[in-house]
């Protein structure tokens, strides 16, 4: 059996076991503030292929708790967005 399988999400639109450590180690590394995702992955955000399913994936990892540190800033109960339309973050 290929050792990736173990490593694939029962829905592709979750994070892996191996994304969610990496996430949680760059979420770690963050220094507290609001952050878009491209801050907090820095230099290993270039090496995403697909920077849109990414961030949805990130989002929702957030959101449903997989991820310390981090939530979803949100005022009003709307999401807050930066000037150049991304999601932003509060890393604590």
């Amino acid at each position: 059996m290929p050792t990736d399988m173990f490593n694939k999400p029962a829905d592709e639109r979750e994070m892996t076991t191996e994304e969610l450590e990496i996430a949680q180690w760059r979420i770690d590394v963050t220094d507290a503030g609001l952050k878009k995702i491209d801050e907090i992955y820095g230099d290993y955000w270039s090496d995403q292929t697909d920077k849109k399913r990414f961030g949805k994936i990130f989002k929702k990892a957030v959101t449903t708790g997989r991820l310390k540190r981090v939530e979803l800033h949100v005022e009003n109960g709307r999401e807050v967005l930066a000037s150049d339309r991304q999601l932003q973050y509060v890393v604590g």
